[in-house]
């Protein structure tokens, strides 16, 4: 009885602090954004139990060029740059939409990046899985010349209520606003200039199409 009462002693102790949750891509991943356009890297969250769990998040370093722009979500909000801690929204289980993306944009810039967070089981806090994003934009043909007097200007950056989207060589025949939730949004260009009084203080991207190219650049709102 007593050798019973062990193993099922043992059993209940393994149950509670085993794994609830897995990154479905792996807890240390690459991500290799464009040089001259955004990326969103995602690593999506798995539920290993038959019921909700509830999720926390912690930053444990951020080692990110300064010269780049980001954004970080869970899967409740969307933030300008990254969050030191914060909890996640209830995952159902077999619920595979859930995930931990970081925006990156890199201006142009090739560098690297090292994000790192901590995630745990509110209902087990003892066991701790540590996620890490790792980001590469290498040197490439396709780098942005800020000093090249025909490549594509947007200022001023940041901006209150316009911003100038400037293409001294292409046509520009359609053009978009993006926040940092993913919403696109129509943007009426007018000579060039975009009114952007209706927008909140934060960081979006600017899309437009020229041709059958489309490129995207960032910029933020401030008042």
């Amino acid at each position: 009885m007593k050798k019973l009462l062990l193993v099922i002693a043992s059993a209940f102790s393994l149950n509670a602090f085993a794994q609830t949750f897995a990154p479905k891509e792996g807890d240390n991943v690459d991500f290799y954004p464009p040089v001259s356009a955004y990326l969103d890297c995602v690593i999506h969250i798995e539920n290993k139990t038959n019921s909700t769990i509830s999720l926390e998040y912690k930053k444990i370093v951020a080692d990110f060029p300064s010269t780049w722009n980001a954004a970080f979500c869970d899967n409740r909000n969307c933030f300008e740059g990254f969050v030191d801690q914060d909890t996640f929204s209830p995952i159902q289980a077999n619920d595979e939409k859930n995930s931990i993306k970081i925006t990156v944009y890199p201006n142009g810039k090739a560098d690297t990046a090292f994000i790192q967070y901590a995630i745990w089981d509110r209902a087990n806090p003892n066991y701790i899985d540590t996620w890490t994003f790792n980001v590469f934009v290498r040197w490439g043909a396709d780098v942005a010349d800020n000093n090249n007097p025909n490549s594509t200007k947007l200022y001023p950056n940041p901006c209150q209520n316009e911003l100038t989207l400037a293409s001294p060589t292409t046509s520009i025949d359609a053009a978009w606003i993006i926040d940092v939730t993913g919403k696109k949004s129509p943007a009426i260009l007018q000579n060039g200039v975009v009114n952007t009084s209706a927008l909140s203080n934060g960081m979006y991207w600017i899309q437009w199409k020229s041709g059958k190219a489309i490129n995207s650049m960032p910029f933020s709102v401030l008042r």
